[in-house]
């Protein structure tokens, strides 16, 4: 992704990550320091992440599925659902899971701490999930806060999500107010 930024000569750049993409920005931000989370001290340990890599490992596709359909809050329209459960289909077995194993070698804190840029989110207010207080420790972080969305809020709530989106780049570039306004 640096190289891309550089081939194109872009000056500034917005990283948009969604799940496993943000790690992915915070590492590229750090490698573009002149120019991107739930709980930063979250820390999947191997024996965190074994059940959920057995239940994988012994059916991926199946534990796939279960696992994004519990990412949807109770009442979402079925066909939002079926959507997402059907671009499934194209995830790599052996990519996902060899992300999956590196989580135990990848620090959230670390990473948020080394960015050299503000990072934003806009995450699901479910309970207990975004640890703002937490967060904002390290390095320049805040979270807009969506109510009644699930892990793809882009998809739940498009017009909402867009929106926000605009808003928190805007802020970013300094040509609006109020970035960061989640609590």
């Amino acid at each position: 992704m640096v190289a891309v930024v550089e081939r194109v000569g872009a000056r500034s750049v917005i990283l948009v990550g969604h799940s496993m993409g943000g790690p992915v920005s915070l590492l590229v931000a750090a490698r573009m320091p002149e120019r991107a989370l739930h709980d930063a001290d979250l820390v999947y340990t191997e024996e965190l992440l074994a059940p959920i890599l057995g239940a994988f490992e012994a059916d991926f596709r199946g534990a796939l599925e279960g696992f994004t359909r519990r990412t949807f809050p109770p009442g979402t329209d079925p066909a939002i659902v079926e959507q997402v459960v059907a671009g499934l289909e194209g995830v790599d077995p052996e990519v996902a899971m060899g992300l999956v194993r590196s989580y135990p070698a990848f620090s959230t804190a670390r990473a948020l701490a080394d960015c050299p840029v503000p990072v934003r989110c806009i995450n699901a207010a479910t309970p207990n999930e975004t640890r703002l207080a937490v967060n904002r420790r390290y390095g320049s972080f805040d979270a807009v806060l969506m109510e009644g969305v699930g892990h793809f809020p882009m998809i739940e709530r498009p017009a909402e999500f867009n929106a926000l989106l605009r808003r928190e780049i805007a802020a970013l570039q300094g040509e609006g107010e109020g970035a960061g306004e989640g609590e």
